[in-house]
């Protein structure tokens, strides 16, 4: 396993500066009925009472303002939304299309070494389930691009990630750390390896290893002050013309969400990007079941208040407040 020994040091210098990577619409209609009374029953009220109130059926048309915007007509959103306890898909945008994804290359790789080794398996000086948290948390490139040499490039990753039934075609690898623009994916295959991971071996590991919304690694300073806060885990990437952003996302009334979001514009804004897909995951934050048009958990709500900017495109700076449902 070669590879390992010159960068383990590194693991445990908790210390060291982050090294991250520069870095056919259809949604679904949901029905009020596709909510069990189980998740209903054990939601967090306080939860529920911040978030906002964005009919479920009706998410697919304020995600559609966001990436049909004027400022993003030369770009490439490709988007799913996937329920992990049922497969209900919210919401999807060329998921089966081949975007660079960036850092979300580390996902598979990652993914792979605990299939492969096991989380507790300990390469020279540091277990697996370290390395992983160490890559996915702080982006670590480097240690990105030699765990994939390790496991054979990416023949290697894609036979250790068979046994997930994980497209293998789905996903093209050129290095570990998402640098290369060789590298593409389909969002849905990106959705396939997060639901597999779900229940895998390593699973608890990998779920630590992602970065905490408002909290640690490469989120913690977004969605700071909002629902999200806490609630999503998701590796990031980011290249010029390129932002990512997919994981888990924990709803108070749908579980599990799992979703992956890639744009590929060059030339584009990495802030405006950047507050597009945390728009989209606010929106999604939001759902609720809906009947004529109105939240079921609060009969006097009206349609979501999203405010547009002169771009059309919704204002980052009022999200909080379509998460509090502010009038």
């Amino acid at each position: 396993m070669q590879g390992w020994l010159p960068l383990a040091p590194a693991i445990a210098a908790t210390g060291s500066p982050l090294e991250t990577s520069r870095e056919g619409i259809s949604p679904e209609l949901v029905s009020p009925d596709s909510i069990s009374p189980e998740l209903t029953e054990t939601s967090d009220p306080t939860l529920l009472a911040q978030t906002g109130r964005v009919c479920a059926h009706d998410v697919g048309t304020w995600i559609n303002r966001v990436v049909n915007a004027p400022t993003f007509r030369k770009g490439r959103w490709g988007i799913k939304v996937q329920a992990l306890r049922d497969g209900t898909v919210f919401y999807e945008r060329n998921s089966n299309n081949f975007f660079i994804p960036a850092s979300n290359m580390k996902l598979f790789v990652t993914a792979a070494a605990l299939q492969k080794y096991g989380p507790e398996a300990r390469p020279y000086q540091s277990r697996v389930a370290d390395w992983v948290k160490y890559i996915n948390e702080r982006s670590n490139n480097k240690s990105a691009d030699a765990l994939f040499r390790t496991m054979g490039y990416s023949s290697g990753v894609k036979q250790a990630l068979r046994g997930l039934q994980v497209n293998p075609n789905g996903f093209r690898m050129r290095d570990g750390s998402g640098l290369s623009r060789g590298n593409s994916v389909q969002p849905g295959t990106v959705i396939q390896l997060l639901g597999a991971m779900n229940r895998a071996q390593g699973s608890d590991a990998f779920r630590r290893s992602l970065p905490v919304a408002g909290r640690s690694g490469t989120l913690r300073r977004r969605f700071n002050g909002t629902p999200a806060a806490g609630r999503v885990f998701a590796k990031t990437g980011t290249l010029r013309g390129v932002r990512a952003l997919s994981g888990y996302l924990e709803h108070p009334l749908y579980g599990t969400l799992l979703f992956s979001i890639l744009v590929n514009q060059p030339g584009q804004s990495g802030s405006r990007m950047l507050g597009a897909i945390d728009s989209i995951v606010g929106t999604v934050m939001g759902m609720r079941p809906c009947e004529e048009g109105v939240p079921v958990d609060l009969p006097e709500a009206r349609r979501s208040p999203m405010r547009l900017g002169p771009t059309g495109l919704p204002r980052t700076d009022t999200w909080p407040s379509l998460l509090q449902n502010r009038r």
